[in-house]
């Protein structure tokens, strides 16, 4: 008897490893697909094209993302379009792949500024500016005092740098921090300046400090967007 062993190449319809199995939405890109569906209900049924824009990716990846939804069943039809199918149970497991893969490669620079009472304002001084983190969470619970603040831009604000006087210090020593906005404010958007509630719930959440903890918890069980979400 002869025992034939030798290295083969697997069949091209073998089953695939990684994204292709259904990871797709859990992706860096895809997990921008899904802040858009999550935060804008009506974007589930619009064109793929227009999805792909408002979460700052590509077409094939809006396409991908929307067709694996369907797929597992986490995005169903309707009579009027599609909708996400238990958002709230989908949006936990946003929250968490957020903090470990969307996240940190968001982030671009980091400030110390001697004062903070100038944030609120810093949104009519440049309008490409959006406020998050734990002050967007401050400007929606007043039982919140802010000890730093996080903009969402799209390109660094040099003038607000100079005007603010603000000297670029290690992560760990900022209190002002930029990041990288990846959707279309245009299309989805917060309130007053501020980022969605999804997103800051989500950087409440994953900051890892006890009190930005419960304070995440408490937006959860006010913000009419997040209720929405845990109630469908």
């Amino acid at each position: 008897m002869y025992i034939d062993v030798r290295g083969k190449r697997p069949a091209k319809n073998s089953v695939q490893s990684g994204p292709e199995r259904g990871d797709r939405a859990f992706t860096r890109a895809g997990l921008q697909v899904l802040f858009v569906l999550l935060t804008q209900p009506a974007a589930a049924s619009t064109k793929l094209r227009q999805l792909a824009e408002a979460s700052g990716t590509s077409l094939g990846t809006a396409q991908g993302v929307v067709g694996e939804l369907e797929q597992t069943g986490a995005l169903v039809p309707t009579s009027t379009g599609r909708r996400l199918h238990r958002p709230g149970q989908l949006y936990d497991r946003w929250v968490e792949a957020y903090a470990t893969r969307l996240s940190p490669s968001l982030y671009l620079r980091s400030f110390r500024a001697d004062r903070l009472d100038w944030w609120r304002a810093a949104r009519s001084e440049d309008p490409d500016l959006v406020v998050g983190g734990e002050a967007a969470a401050a400007a929606l619970d007043t039982m919140l005092r802010p000890e730093s603040v996080t903009f969402y831009v799209t390109r660094t604000p040099t003038q607000l740098v100079r005007q603010h006087r603000l000297v670029p210090v290690p992560r760990k020593e900022a209190n002002v921090h930029l990041k990288r906005r990846f959707w279309d404010e245009q299309v989805v958007r917060g309130s007053k300046g501020l980022a969605p509630t999804t997103l800051v719930f989500a950087d409440l959440v994953t900051s890892g400090e006890p009190r930005l903890r419960e304070h995440a918890e408490r937006l959860r069980r006010a913000d009419a967007r997040l209720l929405e979400l845990d109630g469908s």
